[in-house]
């Protein structure tokens, strides 16, 4: 988790988890604020692996309650054994860009 200015009022942090049934993996993005505001975010995933590759973005605005958690954008992978993923989070608030990464799948075989 990535957040901004410690002594800002209206701190923001970002996230990235995965969620696993199977083979499918779906990364999802979360932005939460100390105050509520509004911003712009980007999601980027790219899967790589022995079927190949591929690349999802995605991009919008949202708004945020105080310390609620709000959801930015998904992405649904078929991950094959041994393949990867790497993902991106960016938000665009208050005149900063806050950036959250990822990768994997976690430890747990597929």
């Amino acid at each position: 988790m990535t957040k901004a200015d410690e002594g800002d009022r209206s701190a923001v942090t970002c996230a990235i988890t995965e969620e696993r049934d199977g083979p499918v993996v779906t990364i999802r993005g979360w932005a939460e604020a100390s105050a509520a505001l509004a911003g712009r975010y980007r999601l980027r995933v790219r899967k790589t692996g022995a079927a190949g590759s591929s690349d999802i973005a995605q991009a919008g605005e949202f708004r945020a309650e105080p310390r609620r958690p709000v959801s930015v954008g998904q992405a649904g992978l078929g991950l094959e054994q041994g393949a990867r993923y790497d993902a991106v989070l960016t938000l665009d608030v208050l005149g900063r860009t806050i950036e959250c990464r990822s990768s994997g799948p976690a430890a747990t075989p597929l």
